[in-house]
């Protein structure tokens, strides 16, 4: 006989893993709450993602929080990323609804595993 685990303490396990991926190695809402939602609670590309940015919005915050008070964050840099990130990320949200599901898995593992080698490669 197997044990169903109810939705509120997946949620709870996705969310602890994203946790201590964000925290260790700045990883969370792409890498590892995106493939958790859509393959343990069955949502959607596109629900998976609209729901992992909301989770990143806290986990970040509460990321910088701590990275900003150790003297961790290079504020030139945020604003030259931040500027173009918040202007694009709208454009391409709208954009996504355009593709379809398996072709939005086939990018999002390519753009993982790029991130991969570029991360195992670099200086």
């Amino acid at each position: 006989m197997t044990k169903v685990i109810p939705n509120e303490l997946k949620g709870l396990t996705i969310g602890a893993i994203a946790g201590i991926g964000g925290g260790l190695m700045s990883l969370g809402g792409g890498t590892l709450v995106i493939p958790l939602l859509m393959g343990w609670l069955g949502l959607t590309p596109l629900q998976a993602r609209g729901t992992a940015i909301i989770v990143s919005v806290f986990s970040a915050a509460t990321g910088s929080l701590i990275y900003g008070l150790r003297g961790q964050i290079n504020f030139e840099i945020v604003l030259w990323v931040a500027i173009p990130s918040f202007i694009i990320t709208p454009l391409a949200a709208i954009w996504s609804e355009h593709f379809s599901a398996r072709l939005l898995k086939k990018i999002f593992g390519l753009v993982i595993i790029l991130g991969g080698l570029m991360v195992i490669f670099r200086d």
